[in-house]
Formats: structure tokens, C-alpha cells, sequence
């Protein structure tokens, strides 16, 4: 029996149910599989909404590549996601949408609805997804994150601020240090409690001073 894919956008997609095939066309790589790894992120143009997509078939998605997805919906780590993915370059060099500049405790948002999860404890609109920007004042630095802190009063997993998750990528060198971040808004499942994690994609995402 085959299935038809539901062919929807980036906000329809993250609302439906587990297990519903999905197919999303004319999207923007914020992103790219080589940047993250496991993962890749797509938004439309008009930078509505994001979502992280696990690819299993077809081209290999760079940032600012413009892709057509067809996979299922589901949850990996807590957040939504496109899963099991075939993956269709349709051009390169699109405009990849500006950051959303956040303080510290509103990324990741609450959560919209039983398929939307947030963070915990998370307020205003969920932006898990987008590529956002924040800053902040380095309070911890482990073997392949750091966290920073503006103000706010956020705490994650034990630490002040917002996680930021960047392997391979150069840390600041101390807390003295404050940064600017741009990258994925996305989040942590630890134990039953999901944290803020903000992604970085490249060098040029990561300000020191």
C-alpha cells in the first residue's frame, strides 16, 4: 500500500501527530547536515517557524540550499522533528532568513500543543527551530558547550544561562569572556525536564569579547 505524503508547511508539519507522512517543499536551509551532523534545520522564507529533519535517503543538504522533504513526524531528544527523511536539493544559494534575536529564557518558548513541545518552564511563543541569536556573559565552559548568561535568571541543567552546544567549533577561553551567539533554538531532554540549547553552525556564529 502506498502512502500519500500530507503536503503541508514547517508550522503544519510540527502540528501534526507522530507518524504522519509529511511533505515539505520550497524550503531553506538554515542549517546544513555538515554543520550539525546528526541533523539538518529548515525554515520557509517568510521565517515563520523551523524545524530539525533526520535524513535516511536522497541529497546530502548544505546551509542556504532550498530542499523538498518527505519523512514523518515525530519527537527525537524531546523536540519535533521530520524523521526517516528522503531529501531533494531543488537550487542552492537561497536566502537563509535572519536570526530572531531572544534573551536567554525566552528560547525554546512553551510548548503549542501536545505535538509542539517547549522547555519546561518555557514562556512565549516556542521558536525550537528557528535560528535565533542571543548573548550573554560565559558562566561555564565543558568539553564541547558553554553556557551564558544575560540577566534573566535562567538555570539549565545545574548551570546558569543557556547551553550552547558547539563541537568542533572554538570556546571562549574564559568567564570573563561575554559572547554573542547565533544559531538553532533548540532544546536538551534531561530526565523528564527539557532545557534550552542554542546551536551554532560555523565559527562566524560564535562572538567573543
Amino acid at each position: 500500500m502506498n502512502l500519500i505524503p500530507l503536503y503541508t508547511g514547517v508550522s503544519g508539519a510540527r502540528a501534526r501527530s507522530t507518524d504522519t507522512l509529511v511533505k515539505l517543499a520550497g524550503q531553506v536551509v538554515s542549517a546544513g547536515l555538515d554543520q550539525l551532523g546528526d541533523r539538518f534545520y529548515v525554515e520557509p522564507p517568510g521565517r515563520s517557524s523551523g524545524i530539525q529533519i533526520r535524513r535516511a535517503s536522497g541529497d546530502q543538504p548544505a546551509e542556504a540550499d532550498v530542499v523538498t522533504v518527505v519523512g514523518t513526524t515525530g519527537l527525537i531528544g524531546g523536540e519535533a522533528g521530520i524523521l526517516n527523511s528522503t531529501i531533494t536539493r531543488t537550487g542552492t544559494g537561497g536566502d537563509v532568513p535572519n536570526p530572531v534575536m531572544l534573551i536567554n529564557r525566552s528560547l525554546g518558548g512553551r510548548s503549542a500543543g501536545s505535538w509542539i513541545p517547549g522547555v519546561t518552564g518555557g514562556t512565549g511563543l516556542n521558536n525550537i527551530g528557528l535560528l535565533a541569536r542571543s548573548a550573554g556573559k560565559v558562566t561555564y565552559i565543558g568539553g564541547d558547550y558553554f553556557y551564558i548568561d544575560d540577566g534573566t535568571g535562567l538555570v539549565g541543567d545545574g548551570r546558569i544561562g543557556v547551553k550552547v552546544h558547539c563541537p568542533g567549533l572554538t570556546k571562549p577561553i574564559s568567564t570573563d569572556q561575554h559572547a554573542v551567539v547565533t544559531g538553532i533554538s533548540s532544546l536538551e531532554l534531561v530526565g523528564a525536564t527539557t532545557y534550552p540549547v542554542l546551536r551554532p553552525r560555523k565559527q562566524s556564529d560564535l562572538v567573543y569579547y
